[in-house]
């Protein structure tokens, strides 16, 4: 006697042109099982016969960022993460001492286009002050994505010069150079070889020299730009054009040459000032295509020059020369 078609179990999905008039067609058909699934994603079994064939849908590929933490000179906890696969590690590419960091090497193919940030707490029994110096980030051959260092940066170099478009997505720093060479900094002098696409100091940019071979965007010094002695001090050289310039207080000139200075290679879309121009050494502010607007709310002084300026708004001082 046939017996009476059975119906398909649950989680069972017939395959096939219609559905199944008997039971000698469910057991010639093909049926797909939902299988327990011991990954994230559920794993489909197909039987025909004796036969089974799994297919199982690859997981997407993640790679988890590289960090590295140790407590600094005055007691924070800081922490370093970079993205991408490149590895930190203490004493090798991660160089500390009493609790200084001095050199940062991400020179490594692997560190290419790499997040970077290097972040300062707070210890709840060994204190600090909440921000980590930085001697030195040596990137040199090697594009970044953005920098963050939660304190005093003494100087760093990226890029890879076959990628002159990018050599780093933005730099953002607590001070830049205002440490001078104290946290292990080979010299001030940083240098991008390739568009920097923003550059914010939070507080001064002080004896630094920020040398780019390409053009800069936004700039933003909370503080103020300080030259000193030393030959480009507290300066920024493109040679391409500059975004809007934006300083909290004074632009100041020192004795060394070229010292504070923002020097575009064609135009400068705008610089304000909160405080003063006070003259150094050299000119303080050149556009080699000129164009843009100037606004001063302090002074200029007698040292002080503007070269090629089509607009320039001095609020008090003496007026500019051009």
């Amino acid at each position: 006697m046939p017996h009476a078609p059975r119906a398909l179990c649950r989680g069972t999905r017939w395959i096939g042109s219609g559905p199944p008039a008997d039971e000698r067609n469910l057991e010639r058909g093909c049926h797909i099982e939902l299988l327990e699934a011991r990954t994230r994603r559920h794993r489909y079994a197909k039987r025909c016969g004796r036969a089974a064939i799994t297919m199982i849908e690859p997981l997407e590929v993640r790679v988890a960022p590289a960090s590295l933490t140790f407590t600094d000179v005055d007691g924070d906890d800081v922490k370093i993460t970079t993205t991408g696969t490149g590895a930190l590690t203490l004493g090798v590419n991660v160089i500390v001492a009493f609790g200084q960091l001095q050199t940062l090497d991400l020179r490594d193919g692997a560190f290419q286009n790499a997040n970077v940030s290097i972040a300062a707490t707070r210890d709840p029994v060994n204190g600090g002050d909440g921000f980590v110096n930085v001697g030195y980030i040596n990137a040199t051959g090697r594009d970044l994505g953005t920098v963050r260092v939660d304190g005093d940066l003494g100087v760093i170099d990226a890029a890879d010069a076959a990628n002159p478009a990018s050599a780093s997505k933005g730099l953002t720093v607590q001070s830049l150079g205002r440490l001078g060479t104290a946290t292990g900094a080979p010299n001030l002098q940083s240098d991008f070889n390739g568009r920097l696409d923003r550059l914010t100091v939070k507080s001064d940019l002080s004896g630094a020299f920020v040398n780019v071979t390409g053009s800069v965007g936004a700039v933003s010094v909370g503080g103020s730009m300080i030259g000193g002695s030393a030959d480009g001090s507290g300066s920024i050289f493109a040679t391409a054009e500059i975004g809007a310039v934006k300083i909290g207080r004074d632009l100041a000139g020192g004795d060394g040459n070229a010292s504070g200075v923002i020097r575009g290679g064609s135009t400068i879309t705008r610089v304000t000032i909160g405080g003063s121009l006070l003259g150094g050494a050299n000119p303080i502010i050149t556009a080699q295509s000129g164009a843009g607007v100037i606004d001063v709310a302090g002074g200029l002084d007698a040292q002080g020059a503007l070269i090629a300026w089509q607009h320039v708004n001095i609020n008090s001082g003496a007026s500019a020369g051009m």
